[in-house]
């Protein structure tokens, strides 16, 4: 558009010069936890992990959002997704959910990645916690190339030194 030209460098410079605005976006994340094709005890290291993240996010002021595919029973239903936010309600929705979750999935690993990236293209982050991604890579890939960018994977074996 012709407000977009800055008239005064395209004077100066004898060519074509278009305005650069620079705007601060806010950063956003997607937490997203699977505990399919891992044991007891590497389920539970998940949910402390996870517990770990969202403190962090939240101490960075980082809005964030949640998707599991641990079954999440409660007295309104199942919690397997919670959407952007930021703050003790929010941090205490998710952690109340990780308390209440069982030890077993109500989707699977694709599934969990398919609703994730579902919509998605406004330049989050997202955070993958798993047990045995080697095993899941095709599938990580696969939705990396959808969403444009790289999923930090945390491998729930080798963080913080528990697991097997």
């Amino acid at each position: 558009p012709q407000r977009d030209i800055s008239w005064k460098e395209t004077l100066r410079r004898n060519r074509l010069m278009v305005k650069q605005y620079d705007f601060t976006a806010e950063q956003r994340a997607s937490l997203i936890l699977d505990i399919s094709d891992a044991e007891e005890e590497q389920i539970e290291h998940g949910y402390e992990i996870t517990r770990s993240i969202c403190e962090y996010l939240e101490s960075r002021r980082i809005r964030y959002s949640f998707y599991t595919n641990a079954r999440m029973t409660a007295v309104n239903g199942s919690w397997t997704y919670i959407p952007d936010g930021i703050g003790s309600v929010h941090l205490n929705t998710i952690l109340e959910g990780l308390g209440r979750a069982e030890l077993d999935t109500f989707c699977s690993f694709r599934r969990l990645l398919h609703n994730t990236a579902q919509g998605r293209d406004d330049g989050r982050s997202y955070i993958l916690v798993t047990a045995n991604p080697a095993r899941k890579q095709q599938i990580i890939a696969r939705y990396e190339r959808q969403l444009g960018q790289k999923i930090f994977i945390i491998d729930i074996d080798h963080a913080g030194g528990k697991g097997r």
